[in-house]
């Protein structure tokens, strides 16, 4: 396997601590939580691996995506192999205090690929903006589908028009942070955010709603796996808006490593309509046990590579 992107000796040490501290946490996670799904057996195996492989698309899927901003935005074609362990490093780091760690990491592996800071800022700023848009999005198409009153459909209207004009947002806010920040530094603007033209703007956009739809796959996968409810149409729904806000909910509360605790309040609240609150709360446990041992498989992925790296 080729080296990672960037990593010299202290390269090396510093992904090691990142992937053994992520496991540590990750360890804890998985023996503290699973006593909550202590009653429930696998009813349909065949639907846990089915499961496996949506989350395997899954991230084929992110991968391309960010192989795809990196170039949008740098005009730096990374391979894939290079932007799947680039995302690992994010989704490892996400468990330390902060999240920020991952975002580092994949940072200095990325100036392998001789990217300037800027670009490396204005690729992260871009592809988490693109993940909340699109989750806007997707909340707009569902939420009158649930809630089918007038609040519903002004809740959708308000996020679908939200959506469509994002990029204008991306673009003048960009430009606003970049003159204050010139401001405050009292230099000429940086240059750390650019605009995407409209095509790769929405294509981006594109590419993610149908992450939305994969990661939802595999909750589906999951709670079909153990039989938790039956997948009827409103059910489906509720699932993919409470897995897409719980995602977004959980990653954007920097106080919880991993959104541990956020994710599941959030999913579990979305499904109470659908299902008691044990089975919600399991179904929502049962979830983060999967993520979880995917990330533990990642962190163990860039520990192996770190020491083959060396030799």
């Amino acid at each position: 396997m080729r080296k990672l992107p960037g990593l010299g000796r202290i390269r090396r040490l510093w992904i090691i601590g990142l992937a053994a501290a992520g496991l540590v946490f990750i360890g804890y996670t998985l023996t503290s939580q699973s006593v909550t799904i202590g009653p429930l057996r696998v009813a349909r195996p065949g639907m846990l691996w089915t499961g496996l492989v949506v989350h395997l698309l899954f991230w084929m899927l992110v991968t391309h995506f960010w192989s795809r901003v990196v170039f949008i935005v740098a005009g730096v074609r990374i391979p894939y192999r290079d932007s799947f362990f680039q995302l690992a490093l994010v989704a490892v780091g996400k468990y330390l205090p902060g999240k920020i760690w991952g975002f580092v990491a994949r940072g200095a592996a990325l100036r392998r690929e001789k990217m300037a800071a800027a670009d490396i800022i204005a690729a992260s700023v871009l592809e988490q903006w693109i993940m909340l848009m699109s989750a806007v999005l997707w909340v707009g198409l569902l939420l009158p589908i649930l809630h089918g009153h007038d609040l519903g459909f002004l809740l959708a209207f308000f996020a679908i028009t939200l959506t469509l004009v994002s990029r204008y947002l991306y673009r003048y806010g960009a430009q606003a942070l970049q003159t204050l920040l010139a401001r405050v530094q009292n230099s000429a603007p940086l240059n750390l955010v650019s605009t995407p033209g409209v095509v790769d703007y929405w294509t981006l956009i594109g590419i993610h709603s149908l992450m939305w739809v994969l990661a939802t796959g595999v909750l589906v996968a999951v709670c079909a796996g153990f039989s938790i409810h039956p997948l009827s149409g409103n059910f489906l729904v509720a699932l993919m808006l409470a897995n897409t806000l719980g995602i977004v909910v959980g990653f954007a509360a920097l106080f919880a490593p991993g959104g541990i605790g956020v994710r599941e309040a959030v999913t579990t609240f979305v499904l109470l309509p659908y299902l008691p609150l044990e089975r919600a709360v399991a179904l929502s446990v049962l979830l983060r046990l999967w993520s979880v041992a995917g990330d533990a498989l990642l962190a163990m992925a860039l520990v192996i590579s770190s020491f083959r790296a060396r030799h």
